[in-house]
């Protein structure tokens, strides 16, 4: 009687530390499974943020909360300070930049575009835009607003391109800087409004189209937007359009 109470609790123990140890596996998994982090950007006052939280997985059961750490780079909270951008005022709308151990941007990371080029350092890891800034102070008044801009009209594809148009600068000659800078934003507009067009998003075509006028006026500008007043049935502003097509 007393051999078999022993074996009772010899596999009582055994199953109880099989469970405990099943429990403890399934916990790892889940905080390994279960871990999210990632980083985003804000264009309204051009702040970057990492977050975190863990989820235990199937369940939904929060086991961490979110958690914010700031990561701004160097260079906005400069901008900023120094009035070259003016947040917005907006609630912010925080952009995707990806996973922070990620090297390259996913389909819905495109924030990460600029926010590379903002955080990019020099061979004495010194901020690269913080310089700029010193090197070329005329043309930083007339260059972040128009960055600000893109980046809250969602534009952030067109990056690139604009901030390696003023690293290759070699003159703090405003004047001359801020004609090309408007060619350039002007064409980077006229390429996504005629995108929208396509995907027959006609408002903000419109949108981006009359910012392009606005800036560097054209032909083809005039004639895109042309169209898509039409699609949205404002023919007397698809014809004033077509009207100055044809007195140009």
């Amino acid at each position: 009687m007393a051999q078999q109470r022993s074996s009772l609790r010899f596999y009582l123990l055994t199953g109880l530390a099989c469970l405990a140890a099943l429990l403890m596996l399934g916990y790892v998994i889940g905080r390994v499974t279960g871990s999210h982090v990632g980083e985003e950007f804000s264009a309204e006052d051009f702040t970057s943020r990492r977050f975190s939280y863990e989820v235990f997985p199937v369940t939904g059961w929060v086991m961490r909360g979110i958690e914010y750490d700031n990561t701004t780079p160097e260079v906005c909270e400069l901008i900023v300070a120094d009035k070259l951008i003016i947040p917005s005022g907006k609630p912010p709308r925080w952009d995707l930049i990806g996973n922070p151990f990620s090297q390259q941007p996913g389909s819905d990371c495109d924030a990460r575009l600029l926010v590379d080029y903002l955080n990019l350092k020099d061979s004495d890891s010194r901020s690269v835009f913080v310089k700029w800034n010193e090197d070329f102070p005329k043309c930083a008044k007339v260059f972040w607003p128009v960055v600000a801009q893109l980046a809250r009209d969602e534009m952030y594809l067109a990056a690139p391109d604009i901030m390696e148009f003023a690293r290759r600068i070699k003159e703090d000659n405003v004047d001359s800087f801020e004609l090309e800078l408007n060619k350039l934003t002007a064409t980077t507009y006229l390429e996504f409004g005629v995108l929208d067009q396509q995907m027959e998003n006609h408002d903000r075509a419109i949108d981006r189209l009359s910012h392009a006028i606005n800036l560097n006026p054209s032909n083809a500008a005039y004639e895109a937007r042309s169209k898509s007043y039409q699609a949205t049935g404002k023919a007397d502003l698809a014809d004033r359009d077509r009207q100055l097509l044809e007195a140009g």
